[in-house]
């Protein structure tokens, strides 16, 4: 049991002037006698991905992106000195792309901690001086000090937070960067023999969870981005294709593939009719013929959660003519609003 101090949030509406105590781990609800046993913590939310950032699920996400991030040169490849060269090229073509994307993760509520409440800034502070667990061999660390975080909270909100969290059914949504220590330059730290996994982020933006994925609160430290606003001015952007070996691709069929958002719109907007705050990332694999014409779109990855989009999308590409061929080519779209920050 940690002693937060300023004010007793449970009792709030009786008293504002002792203290609250918050626990580093939410206590096991004992059955009651005669009575049904309590219901057990909420599963987190399903839907992790948002603002075009790609889900890293619990201990098996984290360990994975790790894989992904690790620096070539530490890793041993199968086969001839041929076949280990190719290999060593094609995940350093992975890594590097994975170095700059964004990534989501959803935290339950034992793997993160609320610090403390201050009465007089309305501002529930995140105890960012201990990571964030995934799960039980997962953890984000940050260098961040607690305080710099917070969430802007009535003391009724607040004090609501706190009890849902004791029982499990709070979550904290944290989307990040990979960073690297001044130590050592990989992202990732293993240890207990490889079994727990650990990762330095950065992180972009935080909010506070309900069971069913519904946002309860934005942290402060990116007032100027809502994940979970309504979509009001559909954009797409295009970033630049990359070839099938990992390369850049001519500038003629560079130029050709930013004529590709137009031709998605209709998609978006549709998509927008049934979740209007949807947003992500969609990475279509195009091949194309000696005169331009698409001769496969493919998804080969995607953050949207939406079946439909992804598909459309794909459709779509699929019947275009990008004036220059042949090729092989990864382009990435990214869906949101020309609001966003």
């Amino acid at each position: 049991m940690r002693c937060l101090c300023c004010v007793v949030l449970a009792g709030l509406s009786a008293a504002l002037a002792c203290a609250s105590t918050q626990p580093a781990e939410p206590p096991p609800l004992p059955a009651p006698v005669a009575a049904p046993l309590a219901p057990s913590p909420s599963a987190a939310p399903r839907d992790t991905g948002t603002a075009g950032a790609f889900a890293v699920d619990g201990d098996d996400g984290l360990a994975r992106l790790c894989e992904t991030l690790r620096e070539e040169n530490s890793m041993a490849f199968a086969g001839n000195v041929v076949a280990q060269a190719q290999e060593r090229e094609a995940h350093a073509r992975r890594r590097q792309d994975a170095e700059h994307r964004l990534y989501v993760a959803v935290v339950p509520a034992q793997g993160f901690a609320l610090a403390n409440y201050e009465l007089l800034e309305r501002r529930l502070v995140l105890d960012t001086g201990r990571g964030f667990r995934l799960g039980e061999n997962a953890e984000l660390l940050t260098n961040l000090e607690t305080g710099a975080i917070g969430f802007r909270l009535a003391p009724e909100a607040a004090d609501h937070v706190l009890v849902e969290r004791a029982a499990g059914k709070l979550f904290l949504r944290v989307v990040f960067r990979p960073t690297y220590s001044n130590m050592r330059r990989q992202a990732c730290l293993w240890i207990s023999g490889g079994g727990v996994v650990k990762m330095e982020i950065e992180l972009e933006a935080v909010a506070l969870l309900a069971p069913d994925g519904s946002r309860l609160a934005q942290g402060d430290n990116s007032p100027g981005t809502d994940l979970d606003a309504p979509v009001s001015k559909p954009q797409i952007v295009i970033r630049r294709p990359r070839s099938a070996t990992g390369g850049d691709v001519p500038e003629v069929l560079a130029k050709a593939s930013a004529e590709i958002g137009p031709l998605l719109l209709p998609c978006y907007q549709k998509a927008l009719e049934r979740r209007p705050s949807l947003r992500g990332t969609l990475v279509l694999g195009i091949k194309l013929g000696p005169d331009g014409s698409v001769e496969e779109s493919r998804m080969e990855l995607s953050s949207l959660g939406d079946e439909f989009l992804a598909a459309c999308a794909a459709g779509k590409v699929g019947k275009a003519k990008l004036g220059a061929g042949p090729a092989r080519m990864s382009v990435t779209v990214v869906f949101g609003s020309k609001d966003d920050h």
